[in-house]
């Protein structure tokens, strides 16, 4: 029998635990939840991405899965480790790298089953220029809910960070199945698209019925598929499975019906394949109708020569036009942009013959050249006749073609070829009887009467009589860009014609009867699509509204008009209609345009025409690189650790805007030269600006400094602004290479310039700034070097004891290279005698006020096939194992034929004198002293044609003594294209490297390296490698 103070204790402690519901409950879940976080399961991780022992480098995607029984979110620890011993913590790349996002380490999302995700590791900031083998890399998670860590995963791989590498215009994986810069574009008329993709290296189709545009909300690449390239480019056979077959930089495509089979064929020119080729839609494999991948020019209009399309070597086809069934010819049309020519091959039984007097005859299955000539670069405007009777069953061609491109076939009577020529359009006739273009033309102007055989050109000038491009305007006498794509809308006994060009961005219309322009798309303005929500570029809204990043390929689909926009990576349609209309599941209200089908977001980190790079060292470990963009009209920087890219100067569109505004909202154009300064009290770029015909070249300063700048007579110039350094006033003197006649000691601001190609700067106690320029009219190249000093002049040496001196604040010419015709005439650089086509240049020393003390030694590279050192000293000086008497110059690489009088082009080998070796087109030059680098001085060579990096020592001493004069490649294979990233310098495929930049630096493993950036001018890539400074002999 219980007590009372037994009952007193009792009703308490069950009242506690069951009669107050709240308290009693509250007690339940308390002790639940502890049990189950004790019973929590650790989260897991798998890697599934690099595979084990995998070369890797730079930025690399570790892709993972994350496995909780509870699916509670995690934490993750990436490390890595040589040893397993020591771990350190992976560096994330943040920014976004197109196809590279890191999903972080905070908070991961996981399941049951496992969620991936990617960690991208810049592997450079860790592991800086150097080779590491079996690096471990290790995950680790942690649940954020019960704080347990979790079980590790680890991958082994191979760190490979002296390798190649892509820092701008990466390619990313897959980019042979998507979009990625679009470029032509071809319609089986029905509901299927064939597009060439530049930098993808691929076709790809995209079916406007697939069910891709059913989802909401839209994905990228909608109705894409893949149809031929792997996405690298070195040609690796035919008669294999489309998709399986590399192609290099693909061009315009068409569509038409295989001669043998029947079969509905896809047919594009794959360009630096240097190939005609075909891919069958019904076995999808793929065959060469013309071309051997050996660039070359071979054309025998002798009557028993047989001129095979397989054994004729072409080079860098591009424009494709097939005339329709029935038409005057049956064959293909195709331009060559390195041959500067166009041909035809004979698809027909019966001979196709051309013109009338005289006439060109092609045999069935035979092709030959109909227009052009490798030997003739061709000047604006092109007009006449394009051929003469030599006699003797010979012909001549009378007129150069500078750049044919695409190509467009008007079936009429007679039979006309329409050419995109840089800037210009041009029309041949085929037939037997004259034409006439613009019949309804209103006077002043005139109808285009062109005969048999003649071109004449139709649209575009560039003469003092040009107008900007508008409404209204005549095509003849409208300033264009370079039109990249053209096509012909029959408009009664005329073609009307529609064509896109990059100097405004837009799409316009040719009436064919008047030659009055008409804008049917585009504001004017290049514009990338960036990441926001609201388009950027002009989608849903009228299509004269909108912007556009290089609309090259131009399609018409129904009522449509389908655009390739390369560096907005999509595929754009324009209503032309006056009612609404469907497409690709897609309602576009009439004259508006929107997007089909697009690919990844670029970002701004393409480059189209890259011309020169320049580092800035000042700070080794935050190093920064200036790229100049020609193509783009602008010049971007990027952190080579973070990969943060910005537009430092100019905004896309051509022109040469204001002085005093900022650098990056000010357009620039042609531009190609860039120089940077940097110092504890300025930092400043210098670059060439040709955006404005008007005002002619320019040397443009940017002050890049929290201060304001003082340079020569650019006083008080803010930061972040531009300023005009030299030219945009009117006095050329361009005509005499006598130094009494030509420029003078005038001032910087009075003189005008014509194309403005490199800019430099020595340094040192006073500065002078040196022009490249070229005077097109005359075919005359030119240095001139300006003296910002306020009270010294600047003294440089010429041949025969003579001087040349520059005041203070003003400008001279100091090299006049004055002929076309190869010579070895150097004595005085005033009156230089052998030179075409120079490209960047390079400098030893600097300028002085007395001439005992100047030891400035400047290089210039030659598309004539060699490199030319001037001596401005007056005592003989030395450079890269080559001694050059005062005031002269000399050829220090290249070899010279005395016999024939010419440059030799082509590759005859490395480790040989760099006078007796062959180079080919070298465009740009860079000089590191041998305080810079330790055992030598070392010239680099852009050997562009030979797709090389080269080096030519001097004053070398130590491991390198004895290899005065000698040149190597340092990088490239010779081959032309892309294969791919991390491989060794001697293994990488280049596509027209253009310049580069050297800096030495210690890598990880505190070892010397030469680290390289170039630019790969036709695979528009900024790639960066690390090279041992102890190079092997021999």
């Amino acid at each position: 029998m219980r007590t009372t103070l037994q009952r007193k204790l009792i009703l308490p402690l069950f009242l506690l635990l069951s009669g107050c519901g709240a308290i009693g409950t509250g007690v339940g879940i308390w002790l639940g939840s502890q049990r189950n976080l004790r019973n929590n399961s650790k989260p897991s991780i798998s890697i599934s991405s690099p595979s084990f022992s995998q070369n890797v480098n730079d930025m690399i995607s570790i892709v993972y899965e994350i496995r909780d029984t509870e699916s509670d979110a995690a934490n993750v620890k990436v490390e890595w480790s040589t040893d397993e011993q020591t771990w350190y913590t992976c560096t994330e790349q943040v920014n976004r790298l197109i196809d590279l996002q890191s999903d972080g380490t905070q908070n991961l999302t996981t399941s049951p089953g496992g969620i991936q995700h990617t960690f991208v590791w810049n592997s450079l900031m860790d592991i800086f220029a150097a080779n590491l083998p079996n690096v471990s890399v290790r995950i680790t998670p942690t649940d954020t809910t019960t704080k347990k860590t979790g079980f590790s995963a680890t991958v082994k791989i191979n760190v490979v960070n002296e390798y190649i590498t892509t820092l701008l215009g990466r390619t990313p994986t897959g980019s042979n199945k998507r979009l990625h810069i679009p470029r032509y574009i071809a319609s089986d008329g029905k509901n299927l698209l064939y597009i060439s993709n530049k930098k993808g290296n691929s076709i790809v189709k995209l079916d406007l019925n697939s069910p891709d545009f059913q989802a909401f909300p839209p994905f990228l690449n909608q109705g894409i598929l893949s149809l031929a390239g792997t996405g690298l480019t070195p040609f690796n056979g035919d008669n294999l499975a489309a998709n399986l077959s590399n192609l290099n930089n693909p061009a315009q495509v068409a569509l038409t019906t295989d001669r043998s089979t029947g079969d509905a064929v896809v047919i594009f020119a794959d360009s630096f394949n240097h190939r005609l080729r075909q891919v069958n839609l019904r076995t999808n494999f793929i065959s060469t109708l013309a071309g051997t991948s050996t660039p070359g020019y071979d054309n025998n209009f002798a009557s028993d020569a047989f001129n095979d399309p397989l054994q004729t070597s072409l080079d860098t086809p591009f424009g494709i036009a097939i005339p329709p069934k029935g038409a005057a010819f049956s064959g293909i049309f195709f331009s060559e942009k390195g041959n500067r020519t166009i041909r035809f091959i004979n698809w027909s039984t019966s001979p196709a013959v051309f013109y009338s007097t005289p006439q060109i005859t092609v045999e069935p299955n035979e092709m030959l050249t109909i227009a052009g000539d490798p030997g003739k670069a061709g000047t604006y405007p092109v007009s006449g006749s394009l051929w003469t009777d030599a006699g003797g069953g010979n012909l001549s061609p009378n007129i150069g073609l500078p750049s044919p491109g695409a190509l467009a076939y008007a079936n009429g009577s007679p039979p006309l070829l329409y050419v995109a020529d840089g800037p210009h359009i041009l029309v041949i006739n085929l037939g037997n009887a004259d034409a006439t273009i613009y019949p309804n033309a209103s006077p002043p102007m005139q109808p285009i009467t062109i005969k048999a055989g003649e071109v004449q050109t139709i649209a575009g000038s560039s003469g003092a009589t040009s107008q900007q491009p508008n409404d209204g305007v005549e095509a003849r006498v409208a300033s264009l860009g370079t039109i990249l794509d053209l096509y012909l809308k029959e408009n009664g006994s005329v073609f009307n014609v529609v064509f896109s060009e990059d100097k405004t961005q837009s799409i316009w219309r040719i009436d064919g009867n008047t030659g009055l322009l008409e804008r049917i798309a585009g504001n004017g303005k290049f514009q990338e699509e960036g990441e926001s929500e609201t388009s950027q570029i002009g989608d849903k809204g009228p299509a004269k509204n909108a912007s556009f990043a290089f609309p090259s390929g131009l399609q018409k689909w129904n009522d449509f008009l389908l655009v390739a926009d390369q560096l907005n990576n999509r595929i754009r349609a324009i209503n032309l209609s006056n009612q609404p209309q469907t497409i690709a599941g897609k309602v576009i209200q009439p004259q508006y345009i929107d997007t089909i089908s697009k690919g990844l977001n670029l970002g701004g980190s393409e480059l189209t025409e890259p011309v020169e790079v320049v580092v800035d060292n000042f700070d080794p470990t935050i190093p920064e690189i200036y790229v100049s963009d020609r193509g783009a009209n602008r010049i971007l920087k990027i952190n080579a650790n973070t990969r943060k890219q910005e537009i430092v100067v100019g905004t896309g569109t051509q022109g040469s805007g204001p002085d005093g505004g900022l650098a990056n909202k000010t357009p620039i154009g042609e531009n190609g030269g860039i120089h940077l300064f940097h110092d504890n009290e300025k930092k400043f770029l210098l670059l060439t600006d040709d955006g404005d015909e008007n005002k002619g070249g320019l040397v443009r300063v940017v002050n890049l400094h929290t201060s304001n700048l003082n340079f020569g007579h650019i006083t008080n110039l803010p930061p972040g602004t531009i300023a005009t350094l030299v030219g945009g006033g009117t006095i050329t003197k361009t005509t005499s290479s006598s130094i009494e006649n030509n420029l003078d000691n005038e001032d910087p601001k009075n003189v005008k310039l014509d194309d403005v190609i490199d800019v430099a700067m020595s340094e040192g106690t006073l500065p002078a700034v040196y022009i490249l320029e070229r005077i097109d009219q005359n075919n005359v190249y030119r240095v001139l070097a300006y003296n910002p000093n306020a009270s010294d002049n600047l003294v440089f040496a010429r041949g025969n004891s003579k001087q040349i001196t520059i005041q203070p604040g003003k400008i001279s010419a100091i090299a006049i290279f004055n002929s076309s015709t190869p010579s070895e005439n150097f004595l005085d650089p005033l009156a230089l005698n052998p030179f075409q086509y120079l490209g960047i240049m390079a400098l030893r020393g600097v300028a002085s006020s007395q001439a005992g003390q100047t030891n400035l030694i400047l290089m210039l590279p030659s598309e004539d096939h060699y490199v030319i050192a001037i001596n401005y000293s007056n005592t003989s000086q030395t450079i890269v194992g080559t001694s050059i008497p005062p005031g002269e110059g000399k050829r220090i690489a290249g070899l010279y034929d005395n016999s024939a009088g010419v440059y030799k082009q082509g590759y005859n080998g490395d480790f040989i004198q760099a006078v007796n070796a062959k180079v080919d087109t070298p465009l740009g030059l860079t000089f590191l002293p041998k305080d810079k680098v330790g055992d030598a001085d070392i010239l680099f060579i852009a050997d562009g044609g030979n797709n090389r990096i080269r080096a030519v020592f001097g004053d070398t001493s130590g491991d390198l003594a004895g290899l005065d004069g000698t040149i190597f490649t340092i990088v490239g294979t010779g081959e032309e294209g892309y294969n791919g990233e991390t491989l060794p310098a001697q293994n990488v495929i280049l596509a027209g490297p253009t310049h580069l930049a050297a800096v030495l630096r210690k890598n990880f493993l505190n070892q010397d390296r030469l680290i390289l950036y170039f630019v790969d001018e036709n695979s528009g890539r900024l790639r960066q490698l690390a090279i041992p400074v102890s190079f092997n002999k021999p």
